[in-house]
């Protein structure tokens, strides 16, 4: 089966798992996808993406599902971790191939929802001039990104999208554009990371004056967003705009 195909068996059969359950077929297609960018990455001779999903990661059917890409190299410079992902819309009218913030933010102590969402943002603002040249490949940098669900991961994704395509259900582009457009993506990411491993190397140097107990505070003290989102007492808002306003 096609990537396009299997992209077309999510979107048709995937709100009915919601009730009933996830099914083998649907959950082939996601583990599929994932290895089909993989081989991509392959022929371009990029060996150190890791691909994981929804499905491989939590095994239950959430309300935007996705597939992320990492690289398998150690990012120390947490603040600019970045992933490629495809965002299903909820309504499964369409998705979203972007590159976003990941999750690799700490912060010194608890925050909230709103302050984190307001960061998510900040922190992909600060990305885009490194993915700026995809725009050129029909990447867009704005804020629209819709993703059909109010919940907090929604949004968290939304906030932290740097640059996103949209594939609409009813127009998704023929096999040969998604796998340019997966390339294209892979390309820009490749060369983020090169670039961010070479800042690495000196921030390594940096902490090397360090010592051991100042390492282990900051540790004991950090947050990371992913922990923050466990523990977030606050239910799912109904739309941003009420998320804004409390």
């Amino acid at each position: 089966m096609e990537l396009r195909q299997k992209i077309l068996l999510i979107l048709s059969e995937y709100g009915s798992e919601a009730i009933t359950g996830t099914s083998t077929k649907v959950k082939t297609a996601f583990e599929s996808i994932a290895e089909d960018i993989v081989s991509i990455a392959l022929s371009k001779k990029y060996r150190n993406i890791r691909v994981s999903s929804a499905f491989s990661d939590i095994h239950k059917t959430i309300a935007v599902p996705w597939i992320a890409c990492s690289d398998t190299k150690e990012n120390r410079v947490q603040y600019r971790e970045a992933l490629i992902m495809l965002l299903f819309r909820a309504d499964m009218a369409g998705l979203y191939l972007t590159i976003n913030q990941g999750g690799g933010m700490k912060y010194a102590a608890p925050i909230t929802t709103l302050d984190f969402l307001e960061d998510m943002e900040i922190g992909s603002l600060e990305l885009s001039k490194e993915f700026a040249h995809i725009i050129d490949s029909g990447f867009s940098f704005d804020r629209n990104i819709d993703l059909a669900d109010p919940g907090v991961i929604s949004k968290t994704h939304e906030k932290g999208t740097v640059a996103y395509k949209y594939y609409p259900r009813s127009e998704l582009p023929i096999e040969d554009e998604i796998e340019r457009d997966i390339g294209t993506v892979l390309d820009a990411y490749e060369k983020f990371i090169s670039n961010l491993h070479s800042e690495d190397l000196t921030l390594i140097r940096e902490e090397d004056f360090l010592n051991e107990q100042e390492q282990r505070e900051r540790q004991t003290r950090n947050l990371s967003y992913s922990e923050l989102l466990k523990k977030a007492e606050a239910p799912v808002e109904t739309t941003y705009k009420q998320v804004l306003s409390n």
